[in-house]
């Protein structure tokens, strides 16, 4: 369930690595002792804030298919990123949000002043 204030697009949602974690492990056997042979069927990202559509009731459900294409890629990377140590600030919409702009490298606000 996400209770963010902002519910991400159709998009997001087919490429959301959480979701797709989430299925990778299933695949490879995170619930087969409660579900023994289970297998992913897709993920559902459920927006408890936010109606589906125009007069629509909560809760919002958003669907990821089944096995996104590039979760294998999206792993990878991830932990190359944590094995080399090197966390570089990557600005994008989340930067509306973040707490540590004033902080952050990326943004003019978190630049070194000489």
């Amino acid at each position: 369930m996400k209770t963010g204030k902002y519910p991400p697009t159709a998009q997001e949602v087919k490429e959301h690595g959480q979701l797709g974690l989430y299925q990778l492990a299933v695949e490879h056997g995170a619930a087969s002792e409660l579900a023994p042979g289970a297998t992913s069927g897709g993920a559902e990202l459920i927006q408890l804030r936010h109606p589906a559509g125009s007069g629509s009731e909560l809760p919002k459900v958003q669907v990821q298919a089944p096995e996104p294409p590039e979760i294998i890629t999206q792993l990878e990377k991830a932990v190359a990123t944590v094995r080399a140590e090197e966390f570089v600030a990557r600005p994008g919409k989340q930067c509306d949000r973040c707490q540590f702009v004033a902080l952050c490298p990326a943004q003019t606000s978190g630049s070194v002043l000489s």
